[in-house]
Parts: structure tokens; sequence; C-alpha cells
């Protein structure tokens, strides 16, 4: 099954006014409001009029066989289909406006009724907060929530992702094709009117990826806070082609953002304890492994019966146990995940890991559990789980240890 993530715009909308009588006054005061920031949930009767009207025009369309006729996201995504020859998994991403979000919705709710369709999976549509156009600084950090929400979704496997920018703000395709290039991700789309599907060919790009290692610390930092204050002399020529100043701040802009986001994807972040710490300094690639493990199984599945192993003790409020073996060694992890509201409408997970047991620790000669022992007193002085934890998970790949 192929991703295909799909940035949506308006010609759904457009192409139903231009046939459908009565709606077009509705329609444009929704987009005028939708420009200047207006409410959605404000606008519920006149958000139903266009829905109910779109959406009886879409069905007579797919009732005459006339897909293709729809919209710009239907017809690309019939060519991607007969193209790629594969069963689709489709992310819609809308825009910040009144109208881009109804339009994602209706194509969420009525695409999966395409005949030429069958075999797709929709994902609900997400709305990318600021994508819009009429506000240039906002449209900056639409852009950058835009590339922020595809990392997401790729998650660092792109042999199986596409991008189709058929839809969508025009002013996007840079940055999605660059984006594509430097993760070798196809991107696909159909210029309007055309019935070509067109593909934008992998260029031999390098990029100096060593800058990202000489000021890590800095992006790193600048990833955590958003906007940043810094003086102008600690921003070193190398990188400030990646930065833009926003009020005496400085924001990654939107290349920035695509190849910190690329760089960023080697990466697995977790918050640990100063034990858990230590205990890395003696067991390094048991700990990483343990901790990879633990991410990969709490994302495949939260219910896992490993994550949530069974003690008679009491544990501390929100925290479970992780049952693993690794290497030969039994291990026993004291975590909690605590789940957020991302930047840009999608859930992030963090993992915090106040202990770890490995070894003789989980079964030691007598047949004793001393991590038992050790877990139920954290439950009366837990420690704080401050320190920034990174796993290279490429250096696994390559058979050797990131220290």
């Amino acid at each position: 099954m192929k991703k295909v993530i799909t940035t949506v715009g308006i010609s759904l909308l457009e192409n139903c006014v231009a046939e459908v009588k009565g709606m077009e006054t509705h329609y444009k005061a929704l987009g005028d409001l939708g420009s200047a920031g207006g409410s959605y949930e404000g606008e519920e009767e006149r958000v139903k009029r266009v829905k109910d009207a779109v959406i009886g025009w879409l069905e007579r369309k797919f009732r005459l066989s006339r897909e293709e006729d729809t919209c710009a996201e239907v017809k690309s995504l019939i060519k991607l289909q007969s193209e790629l020859k594969d069963d689709l998994e489709v992310y819609l991403l809308c825009s910040d406006t009144i109208l881009g979000r109804l339009a994602g919705e209706i194509l969420w709710e009525k695409l999966k009724e395409a005949k030429p369709l069958e075999g797709i999976t929709l994902r609900p549509p997400v709305v990318v907060r600021d994508l819009q156009v009429a506000d240039r600084k906002r449209f900056i950090m639409g852009v950058r929530n835009l590339i922020r929400e595809i990392y997401r979704v790729g998650e660092g496997y792109w042999g199986n992702v596409v991008i189709n920018i058929t839809g969508g703000f025009k002013s996007t395709i840079p940055y999605l094709s660059m984006l594509g290039q430097v993760n070798r991700c196809p991107v696909y789309y159909i210029f309007e009117d055309a019935e070509t599907l067109i593909r934008i060919p992998s260029c031999p790009l390098s990029v100096d990826w060593e800058v990202f290692e000489n000021y890590e610390e800095f992006f790193f930092r600048l990833e955590r806070e958003g906007l940043m204050e810094v003086r102008k002399e600690e921003v070193n020529p190398d990188i400030a082609s990646l930065l833009e100043e926003v009020d005496n701040l400085v924001a990654l802009n939107p290349l920035g953002e695509v190849l910190w986001g690329k760089y960023r994807e080697r990466f697995e972040i977790f918050c640990v304890s100063e034990s858990v710490a230590k205990q890395a300094e003696k067991n390094r690639d048991i700990v990483d492994r343990t901790l990879l493990e633990l991410k990969k199984r709490y994302r495949e599945n939260p219910n896992h019966p490993d994550l949530h192993h069974s003690l008679t003790i009491q544990l501390p409020q929100g925290y479970q146990v992780f049952k693993h073996t690794q290497d030969g060694l039994q291990v026993r992890v004291l975590y909690q995940v605590e789940e957020r509201s991302g930047k840009y409408n999608n859930v992030e997970e963090v993992i915090r890991v106040a202990d770890i047991a490995i070894g003789d620790e989980v079964h030691n000669a007598g047949g004793a559990s001393e991590y038992v022992e050790r877990f139920k007193r954290l439950g009366k002085h837990l420690p704080e789980c401050n320190l920034t934890y990174r796993i290279d998970r490429k250096t696994f790949e390559r058979g050797v240890m990131h220290v």
C-alpha cells in the first residue's frame, strides 16, 4: 500500500459553483471570511448550505461515472492509482481557511464512493494551521507546519510515500518539490485542464549534512523553542540561509524545515532520569535498542501486554512497566507516555523513562527481583525525567554505535 499525501484545494467547490445555481453568494461569503481568519463553527448555516449543494452535485457526477470531472484531487488520485497499481492510503492536507476545511471534509466523506478509487483508505483530513495566502507571515508559518505534517506522515520511511501536489496553493509547490527531492520521494501533479500525470524527476542533489552535525545543539534548541532570541553574531553564515528573523527572533524558514526535518528523523528522543542516563553509559547498546523497541511497540499497539507488565506493587501514577528481552538479558523499563496536541493538529507522544533494570537486576541468583523493590521505592520519590536522551537510528542500520 502506498501512502499518498495530497494537498487539498478548493477546485471541488469552484467546479460545483460553476454548475449549480443558488450557492455562489454563500460560497463567496465563506471565502471572504476564511481569508480574514473567520470561524468555521461561526458560519454553520452557510457551511451547511454549501456542503449540501456540493455533496448532491458530487453524488450526481459519481452516478454518471464522471468522477474525473469533479475536482483536481479526485482526478489525480484516479490517475495515480492507475500509475502505481497499488492500494492507496490517502492523507488529505487542507488549508487553514473555511473553504479549505470544507473541501477536505467533503472529500473525506465522499471519496470512498468513487468507483475508480476502490481500494483506497482515507485518513481524516488535517487542517494545516496558518496555511493561507492572505497574510505573508502566517503563510511562512503555514508552510513550515505543512512540512512538519508531511514528515510526521512519512515516519522516516519514504519508500512507500508519494506526494500529490495537484491540489492546494500553487505557492507551496517549490517547497514540496524540494522536500520530495531531499527524501527521494516521488512528487506528482496534473496540469489544470490536462490529462497527463506528471512525475517530477529526482535530481542528484547532495546536502552538506555536516552543517547540522556542527550546529546540532542550536537546531535542537530551536526545534524545542520554535522562536529563539539570539544575537546576530551567534548566527554563523553556514546556517543563515536556513533561518529567518521574526521581530528580533530567529526561526527555521521553510528550507530549514525541509533539511532539518530530514536530519532530525534519524533520531528518536526520550526524556529520562539521571539514573537511566547512567545506565546508558554502562549499557548503551541494550538501553538504546530497548527504548527503540518500546517506542515501536507503543506506536504499533499501545495495548500490547508487554507494555503493561503486571507487578504486585503499586506503580507511580501514570507509569507502566515494559517487559523486554535484549541480547539474551531480561530488561524492565519504568516509563510513562504523555500524549499532547502537536503544533499542527496531530498527537505527539513523549516517553518519560524513570528507571531501567537489566540482567541480574531483574532476576538475580536467589530468584529475587531487585528491580521490583526499587520501582516500589520510586513511587514515593519519583525522579524527574528532565534529561533529553537521543538515539541515532541510522547508526544501528550501519551496525555502529553513536555515543
